[in-house]
């Protein structure tokens, strides 16, 4: 896991301490995802009351598989998984086989 922070904070700079407005500029396809994850959250009567596990969860998740894998939209894969790039594109293309062969 370090030599992923490092990478990333080589890449994209130190994040901690960063306004909220500044993280939007340095990391916008993972600001996008993140805000279109959050579109989600009614579907799953999560609201900003519910605890960070919850939410996290619903990220991992539904943010996840349906945010990345299976989306439907034209992609710019979140800065936060660009070493996961092969990996993630794998995963995606196996699983539109699968569910072409169901």
């Amino acid at each position: 896991h370090e030599y992923e922070r490092k990478h990333f904070q080589m890449t994209y700079g130190e994040l901690s301490g960063v306004s909220t407005e500044a993280l939007q500029a340095m990391l916008p396809s993972t600001w996008k995802w993140m805000q279109d994850a959050r579109s989600l959250f009614d579907s799953e009567q999560l609201t900003p009351q519910s605890s960070l596990e919850q939410k996290m969860d619903f990220v991992k998740g539904r943010g996840f598989v349906d945010g990345i894998l299976f989306t439907k939209s034209q992609l710019s894969l979140p800065e936060m998984f660009a070493l996961d790039v092969e990996s993630i594109n794998r995963i995606r293309n196996e699983a539109r086989c699968c569910v072409i062969a169901s």
